[in-house]
């Protein structure tokens, strides 16, 4: 596995679970998009780490921007009357969802 995957990986999480926990501050948004390939440390939709964070933490964004190969976290329904975006580096599909 790369380290440099795994690094960012972690620190990512690590990163949204201490901002957390310091203030208690609700993100605005977060991008979920599980990499293929054995990239992810873990996974970053439902059932994942950063999920499991979140529900640790009981902070949740408001939104999240999710990968179309992602399963959004419990509790968010996407908008439907929102079209989807490409993005990244393979210009995937994301579609946003709201905490309900």
């Amino acid at each position: 596995m790369n380290s440099k995957w795994l690094t960012t990986n972690i620190y990512s999480k690590q990163t949204f679970a201490n901002t957390s926990s310091w203030n208690k501050l609700e993100p605005f948004a977060l991008l979920l998009h599980d990499h293929g390939f054995g990239g992810n440390y873990d996974k970053f939709g439902r059932g994942g780490l950063m999920d499991k964070i979140a529900i640790h933490a009981q902070i949740k964004p408001t939104y999240l921007l999710v990968d179309y190969n992602t399963r959004p976290w419990r509790d968010y329904t996407k908008l439907e009357d929102v079209a989807g975006d490409h993005g990244g580096m393979h210009d995937m599909a994301r579609y946003l969802h709201k905490r309900n």
